[in-house]
């Protein structure tokens, strides 16, 4: 639909998402949450994934590329990951509501990756969705956790 646009479109989407449903000093306290648990992650896990294991293919879905990877799209990780921060720190430690918002955000990644897949823009070799939901999941418990580690030690000092 976008085609080499779809990368730059979904960041710029995701940043006017991000002004909306999260307050300015919220999105500095986190923002560098979002480029070391977002863009760096993102980047790491897309050169795996992609360059490494060949698990994905990503084609003509960006206008820029390092070492064969989608850096707009990378980079919509850095709102996610801010939104998500957010989310879980105004949840204020309910297990109920965390667990929701883990699963939201793998569910969405989930429902991005198809549209890519259905758009062309992503190709699988021995992947599913399912694996991706999965995936998507694992990390977003490993932010989580991360998040919460860094609560505990915030009270603490």
């Amino acid at each position: 639909m976008f085609g080499n646009f779809t990368g730059p479109v979904a960041f710029i989407g995701t940043a006017v998402l991000l002004l909306f449903v999260v307050p300015r000093t919220c999105i500095q306290r986190y923002v560098w949450m979002g480029i070391v648990g977002g863009l760096l992650l993102a980047l790491l896990l897309l050169i795996i994934m992609q360059n490494i294991l060949s698990f994905w293919i990503f084609t003509d879905i960006d206008l820029v590329y390092f070492y064969n990877t989608p850096l707009s799209l990378a980079a919509v990780w850095i709102p996610l990951v801010i939104m998500f921060s957010y989310f879980v720190n105004a949840g204020n430690s309910n297990p109920i509501r965390s667990a929701a918002l883990i699963v939201a955000f793998a569910l969405f990644a989930t429902i991005a990756h198809w549209f890519l897949l259905t758009e062309g823009l992503l190709v699988y070799r021995n992947w599913s969705l399912v694996y991706t939901f999965m995936l998507a999941g694992a990390i977003h418990i490993m932010l989580y956790a991360y998040l919460q580690l860094a609560n505990q030690a915030r009270n603490v000092w």
